[in-house]
């Protein structure tokens, strides 16, 4: 697939999707599993928004789209989409791993059924097998095998600056802050990060310690000459041996050691955000 990501075909905001998924897994939860086909993989919840996907239509076209994701297993995917697709049609979707990268996997769709007013639920079947473990975090085993629970990931409001010197690595943040529902933002010069502080308001602060221009401690005393008063978060790379306390002392506050995860990540900024409501 190419850099065209497509047009949003569920069109609802985090909340409404939530209330929309919520309902269908309901519905599903009371539906009698007599007469139902057993099925050959475990689904796990896979709720991801704006998941770019291209499918080849009958006339020979392609349609480009982001669709929200319901739930996923080793053999393929259940999706919400803003329209009608015929079972049958070839498609390709950009999945985001838990470590951030991105896997083009492709598929057939096999169901298509109504939700409500545009909305369809869109079930596709793999090509190849993946390896869901690399996609959704592990699921809880604190209840009965009978009672599968899942672990959620957090609703996050707030706007998040990224300040990372890879542009891999930034994305990567970027995608999972995105999961939450927080608004983030990747720059990679910290010239353009202050820049940005200075004209838009924003919640969280994240951080590389080792930029281009500068390193360490600069780097979190100049995001606070920019007159930002908010949370900063720095990721920190042992091998630079910063000065934790040197850097705390800066203003930054909170450290996260390299290489980070997904879960380390989002819950460190949960902390952070939410500290910075009550003190708001």
């Amino acid at each position: 697939m190419d850099d065209d990501r497509g047009v949003d075909s569920v069109r609802l905001r985090r909340e409404q999707r939530e209330q929309v998924l919520d309902a269908i897994d309901e519905a599903a939860g009371e539906q009698s599993p007599s007469g139902k086909q057993a099925r050959k993989h475990e689904r796990v919840p896979f709720r991801l928004a704006d998941i770019p996907i291209r499918v080849r239509m009958p006339d020979g076209t392609n349609g480009k789209y982001l669709v929200c994701a319901r739930n996923i297993s080793a053999g393929g995917m259940a999706f919400l989409h803003g329209g009608f697709l015929y079972p049958g049609l070839h498609l390709e979707a950009i999945l985001t791993m838990l470590t951030g990268d991105a896997t083009l996997v492709r598929g057939t769709i096999v169901q298509c059924r109504h939700i409500a007013g545009r909305l369809h639920e869109i079930g596709v079947k793999f090509e190849s097998k993946i390896n869901i473990k690399a996609y959704c975090e592990p699921v809880a085993k604190s209840k009965p095998e009978s009672e599968p629970s899942s672990v959620r990931i957090p609703n996050l409001a707030g706007r998040v600056l990224c300040l990372c010197k890879d542009m891999v690595d930034g994305q990567r943040v970027v995608n999972w802050l995105s999961s939450t529902g927080a608004v983030s933002v990747a720059v990679h010069y910290l010239g353009a990060g202050l820049d940005r502080l200075r004209l838009e308001p924003f919640d969280l602060v994240v951080c590389d310690l080792h930029l281009e221009e500068v390193q360490g401690a600069e780097i979190i005393q100049a995001i606070r000459s920019a007159e930002y008063t908010g949370p900063i978060l720095a990721m920190h790379d042992p091998k630079h041996g910063f000065d934790a306390d040197e850097l705390k002392l800066a203003g930054a506050n909170d450290l996260l050691i390299k290489p980070i995860g997904a879960a380390d990540l989002i819950s460190r900024c949960a902390e952070l955000l939410s500290t910075n409501e009550t003190t708001a």
